[in-house]
């Protein structure tokens, strides 16, 4: 053993790319404990409400289908105009980074009904993965209250300034219990931060 160990000892000192080798090999060995440490998941802030919606398509599509699962939502309250568009297509462009999770991650985007046909003449045929959902005003007000009422408590927690989450373009995670666990902008980094999140909490369970 104590040979077999100068071997290497030697090797390494010969070859720096022996040298860089072992030293990736165990940085990456090492790394996921580390991510898991270092990588504490902020706590539930309040639990999504059971809904019963329809998709732009017309389709039944209730809570329940999303058990198990982690999920990205997005909000799009009055008309769907050009811009809400772009922003929904924008959205839809995080499916590309959560495909390799095997279903385990999703997008939700919820659409009130006065921008609903409007958004599904531009969306075109729904995609897999991206559930676009619309309802009544009665049917998406208790989601709506409580994803702002969430937002409100993250605000808190952080000491910001207290705003409405309809007043710039915003998306929340969601966990495999059903639970918000943060809001990001919907920006280009927002939507970064949220996919690395969905996806911490795809990887290592609701309580990571």
């Amino acid at each position: 053993m104590n040979a077999q160990l100068l071997r290497i000892g030697r090797a390494m000192k010969a070859n720096p790319f022996v040298t860089a080798f072992v030293v990736g090999a165990v940085i990456l060995t090492i790394l996921p404990f580390i991510q898991r440490l270092v990588l504490r998941a902020p706590p539930p802030l309040l639990a999504v409400p059971s809904f019963e919606l329809s998709t732009l398509a017309g389709q039944v599509s209730k809570s329940e289908g999303l058990r198990g699962k982690v999920w990205i939502a997005s909000f799009s309250r009055g008309r769907c105009a050009e811009d809400c568009v772009e922003r929904l297509r924008f959205f839809g462009q995080a499916l590309e980074h959560v495909q390799d999770t095997s279903g385990r991650i999703e997008l939700v985007s919820f659409v009130e009904a006065s921008g609903a046909q409007e958004a599904a003449g531009s969306l075109g045929a729904p995609r897999s993965g991206w559930r676009l959902l619309t309802g009544t005003d009665e049917a998406l007000a208790p989601l709506f209250s409580a994803f702002s009422l969430g937002f409100t408590k993250q605000s808190e927690s952080l000491r910001r300034p207290t705003r409405d989450l309809f007043s710039s373009p915003t998306l929340a995670v969601v966990d495999q219990n059903g639970s918000v666990r943060g809001y990001w902008p919907a920006d280009d980094a927002g939507r970064g931060h949220a996919i690395t999140a969905a996806r911490m909490f795809a990887r290592y369970g609701a309580s990571p």
